[in-house]
Order: C-alpha cells, then structure tokens, then sequence
C-alpha cells in the first residue's frame, strides 16, 4: 500500500491462485458477498478482462480493479483518498473518480507486467 501526503491510498494485491471468476458476480466461484464488494461491474483494462467493486467500510469504499492476468491469476490494484473525512485532508473523490485513479493505476501495472514478462 502506498500513501501521500493529501491522504491518498493505493494498494496492489497479486493473487497467484485467485482467477478473475471469484469477482464476477455470475461465475459461481464469485466470493464478493463473503468480502463485502460492492457493485461489481464487468469492464476491461487496456483489453484485459476485468471487474470493478467497492471495497471496505463506511461510507467511502476503496475502487479496486481486479484483472484477469492468467487462468487462476488475478491482480487487484485499488485507490482511495481521505476514506475517514479527516478534515485536514481533501474532501474525499467520488466514487467514480476513485475508480478512474484506480483503473489508471491497474493499466500502469499492466505496463510493468507485460514489459517484465517480455524482456
């Protein structure tokens, strides 16, 4: 997870064993009720599979994005800002503003994925 100074939230989470089926909603591997996801949608991330949820407490959930990188593996990178309202820090970003930090984030890391795997 990393963190900046206006109190902005990335994470990262590379799950070798968990397939893209354990976010969508209509696979019955689908787990999100167990983990609390909320609003999971089906979309893709520069032509990789992909599903977008809330995620966590309260009443400002992270967007995290979960894409299909192989058969049973799955990356879940996610973002949020000022998610308790501390009022030192920005207001925090509509959820849909937090999903585009997010999936801008997500295409960063197919970046690095597919030029690592490439050279």
């Amino acid at each position: 997870m990393w963190k900046s100074e206006d109190n902005r939230l990335w994470d990262v989470r590379i799950q070798p064993q968990n397939p893209i089926a354990q976010f969508d909603p209509r696979d019955p591997l689908y787990i999100g009720n167990e983990y609390g996801h909320r609003d999971p949608q089906i979309t893709s991330v520069d032509g990789y599979g992909a599903v977008r949820f809330g995620y966590g407490l309260g009443t400002e959930p992270f967007c995290d994005v979960a894409l299909d990188v192989g058969p049973n593996a799955s990356v879940v990178v996610g973002f949020g800002n000022n998610i308790t309202r501390d009022s030192r820090f920005p207001a925090p970003l509509s959820f849909e503003q937090r999903c585009a930090e997010a999936t801008r984030a997500a295409s960063m890391v197919l970046i690095t994925l597919r030029s690592r795997s490439s050279g």
